[in-house]
């Protein structure tokens, strides 16, 4: 037998902006390194997952400012 929990979550105004913002940080990191794996799938090489958040590290506080300032453990999870 399963048991679960269902919790709803009410966060307040801010609570959903930060939450926002960190899925779209995930959404930024997920789409950077889809296109530099495809990238380089075109090469015909292969970018192994620590490449592809070395060259993330790398550019994120050049090209996303705002993702300074957020948790760095959203970009870790698909």
């Amino acid at each position: 037998m399963l048991k679960t929990h269902k919790i709803a979550l009410v966060p307040t105004r801010e609570q959903a902006l930060l939450l926002s913002r960190h899925c779209g940080y995930a959404r930024v990191a997920y789409n950077h390194a889809l296109a530099s794996f495809e990238a380089g799938l075109k090469q015909d090489e292969f970018k192994s997952v620590y490449t592809l958040k070395r060259e993330f590290n790398a550019v994120k506080k050049d090209e996303y400012k705002w993702c300074v300032e957020l948790s760095q453990n959203a970009s870790k999870s698909p």
